[in-house]
């Protein structure tokens, strides 16, 4: 089974703005992690399974971009 980072925090029922709380970040940090914007820090992503109950094998993380956009 695989799930998105976005689905497992609806799952927890919670908001972006409540899961950045959670991780003691932004909510414009916390959403470009689940966008795919930016990588996750291992530390937020351990984090974030514990809260959601998720083991880090259940989880897809977004493919992060490398290229600018223009």
């Amino acid at each position: 089974m695989s799930i998105s980072m976005a689905a497992a925090r609806v799952n927890a029922r919670m908001t972006q703005e409540e899961m950045a709380n959670a991780l003691k970040i932004t909510r414009q940090t916390y959403s470009a992690y689940e966008s795919g914007r930016a990588e996750i820090k291992a530390s937020h992503f351990m984090a974030f399974c514990e809260i959601t109950g998720f083991s880090p094998n259940d989880i897809s993380l977004p493919i992060v971009s490398t290229k600018s956009e223009q």
